[in-house]
């Protein structure tokens, strides 16, 4: 049996015994390396399920959505439901326990082996940016196909950065269904050494301003980054509130430094590295950078790791004596 028929099982025994009232998951997309998030709610529906390397969307969002909107409705019983779940989304909805914006009971994990998702970016840069008609996936080896072309591409070498960095997929560190297939492709481990931001860091503050500008002078305030979050569950996202008003509406170079400032500050100790910002990002900036700093710092300065435990408490929520105080000086 294949994970996808795996995670199809699973999902019409959940559904057809009312363990479960839905099943986010993912289904085919409109293009043929894409998936789309999928709601099934009929037990005769589970074969638009599928698994492939292509489900990249962070499913912990939809969830924290279902499930708010559900609470919503008068004299409704309380939704429960069971979601398709990778490593990085396991980790966010750790996050969204452990900050009150989902409920363990609401949720059966069900836990699938993940082997590393294909880099959209990456294969058309592989395929000379012609239009690719299809994407096949055998073992450790991706074929892109298009018109007048097939070319062959080691999996290796267009898997996401983040999964690059993801040690030990296969373990969640909550999971209630397991998805007990694998697949036979082994996926490679790049120690995570923050070299990127350690190199970052050596620049002086004056260099370090000047990079994060270039960057982000490209940024068209589109908020896919802050919609595919599944972190930025804000009601009224500050960029968009009008008392008091933080920052204008324009494209000003400004208004978008200080929008992109705020995100990442709003993301300490929280972001789970699922790359969903910069999937999202039609501009292509490399918005992890910024993330993966703070990921540093946390992880260097206060021990503190993402999407380990729901029963952790956040890092901004705690305080230890032997917490780090370098920032306090003593007058001259």
């Amino acid at each position: 049996m294949s994970i996808e028929q795996n995670i199809r099982e699973i999902s019409r025994k959940l559904l057809s015994d009312g363990v479960v009232d839905l099943i986010i998951g993912y289904g085919q997309g409109t293009l043929p390396y894409a998936t789309t998030p999928v709601f099934i709610r009929n037990a005769d529906d589970v074969e638009q399920l599928i698994w492939n390397p292509c489900c990249t969307n962070n499913l912990a969002l939809y969830v924290r959505r279902e499930l708010e909107q559900a609470n919503k409705k008068k004299d409704a019983r309380p939704l429960k439901i069971g979601v398709v779940t990778k490593k990085c989304d396991a980790k966010a909805m750790v996050e969204l326990i452990r900050e009150n914006q989902l409920k363990r009971e609401s949720i059966v994990v069900i836990a699938v082996p993940c082997s590393g998702m294909l880099d959209k970016a990456k294969l058309h840069k592989r395929a000379g940016d012609r239009e690719l008609l299809r994407v096949e996936v055998s073992g450790s080896e991706v074929i892109l196909a298009g018109r007048g072309f097939e070319i062959k591409v080691n999996r290796d070498e267009v898997l996401r950065d983040n999964c690059l960095v993801c040690k030990d997929p296969e373990s969640l560190p909550i999971a209630d269904e397991i998805v007990v297939e694998k697949d036979d492709y082994k996926k490679p481990y790049v120690e995570d050494d923050f070299s990127d931001v350690k190199e970052h860091e050596k620049l002086s503050p004056q260099e370090r301003w000047a990079v994060f500008r270039a960057e982000f002078e490209n940024c068209i305030r589109c908020y896919a980054c802050r919609n595919a979050c599944p972190m930025c569950y804000c009601s009224e996202c500050f960029a968009e509130c009008s008392q008091p008003r933080w920052l204008g509406g324009s494209v000003e170079l400004k208004d978008v430094l200080f929008f992109q400032i705020v995100r990442v500050l709003h993301q300490a100790g929280r972001c789970v590295d699922c790359g969903a910002c910069a999937a999202a990002c039609p501009m292509d900036l490399d918005i992890r950078k910024y993330t993966r700093k703070l990921n540093y710092d946390a992880l260097n300065i206060f021990r503190f790791e993402t999407g380990v435990s729901p029963d952790d408490k956040p890092l901004l929520a705690t305080f230890s004596i032997d917490d780090t105080q370098e920032f306090i000086t003593e007058p001259e």
